[in-house]
């Protein structure tokens, strides 16, 4: 079996290993923030564009060093076997790069000239700073776990075009997968912005129909172009405490409410429970909400103290996205 890393939002490690367990042939080796390590003889294609996943790696060398510099300098200098999935990934290739990160953090230490140097000659290919085909990855964790490794995954279209406070194709897969999707599912996002996350739960899997709601025309306008190759997609320019969705029309939410950093929210206490309040009113029963919210102190009193016989919390995954300190929320309607 192969080594493999995938790194993920932190927080959400637990949900990414359960979905690579789903594929088979997975075995997850250990979990950390941000960062998953599995063993598997499934093939490295099979992990190269999985979209709940940032970033994937195959290892090359793994161990244990003191934390810092002596960490960084045993990934740069680590020696591995040229094997069949090596020749494979840089069959055809012409350049590299050495990239080096260090509890999150891209460095440029001095070591990784001589790595570049090294592996010139490993790899057979021209050491170049900007646009490789192929990245080797010095990986430097904080608890001194370091990873040699080559990345798998390619960085997606989509995240280099995304609109502000647009979030990205990982999480909002992520979202999209939490929802159990069916193909029977009547979709609403009442705060679509661009469209991203029903953009992933239309190619996530089959669906009967999905609302787009926004009080921003220029939003709707963009989510209508992202979603146009989707079917029984309707867009709408609406305020969410005047959705025109009948009651119990709807099994599925997936959303992310203003946060406050793109769009001023007076009191978010009252606008989170009407929130909360339209949908209840637009879920069928047994309804499932995933929501991602910065706020997620009031949201948590909220289906405390006046959603307790509305909402089942099903899960609750506190998540570091974009640098701010959120929460991802899995609830579902009660049957009452």
């Amino acid at each position: 079996m192969e080594t493999f890393v995938a790194t993920c939002i932190p927080g959400l490690e637990a949900f990414v290993a359960e979905r690579l367990k789903r594929i088979g042939h997975v075995r997850i080796v250990r979990t950390e923030s941000g960062l998953v390590e599995f063993a598997s003889d499934a093939g490295w294609k099979r992990f190269q564009n999985i979209r709940y996943i940032s970033n994937s790696f195959l290892v090359l060398r793994t161990a244990e060093s003191s934390r810092g510099d002596d960490a960084v300098r045993a990934a740069l200098s680590a020696s591995f076997p040229i094997t069949k999935s090596i020749k494979e990934i840089t069959a055809g290739k012409k350049t590299f790069a050495v990239i080096t990160v260090r509890e999150n953090e891209t460095i440029r230490p001095r070591e990784a000239l001589e790595a570049e140097k090294r592996f010139e000659r490993v790899f057979r290919l021209r050491a170049v700073p900007m646009a490789p085909s192929v990245e080797l990855w010095a990986l430097v964790r904080e608890s001194g776990r370091w990873y040699t490794c080559l990345r798998l995954s390619s960085v997606r279209k989509e995240n280099k075009e995304r609109n502000p406070g647009e979030l990205r194709s990982d999480i909002a897969n992520i979202m999209a997968l939490a929802s159990h999707p069916h193909s029977s599912d009547v979709v609403y996002d009442p705060f679509c912005g661009s469209g991203a996350l029903l953009f992933e739960r239309g190619y996530a899997a089959p669906y009967q129909k999905m609302y787009a709601a926004d009080n921003d025309p220029r939003m709707i306008a963009l989510a209508e172009e992202k979603l146009a190759r989707l079917k029984n997609v309707y867009a709408k320019i609406e305020e969410i405490a005047h959705s025109s969705l009948l009651s119990g029309s709807v099994s599925t939410i997936i959303t992310d409410p203003p946060w406050g950093s793109f769009q001023k929210i007076d009191d978010p206490a009252i606008f989170y429970e009407t929130m909360l309040t339209e949908f209840s009113r637009v879920l069928r029963p047994d309804g499932v909400v995933v929501m991602l919210c910065a706020q997620k102190d009031i949201i948590a009193q909220l289906l405390k103290e006046r959603f307790a016989q509305t909402f089942v919390l099903e899960n609750q995954y506190d998540i570091l996205y974009a640098g701010k300190k959120t929460a991802l929320f899995i609830l579902q309607k009660s049957k009452t």
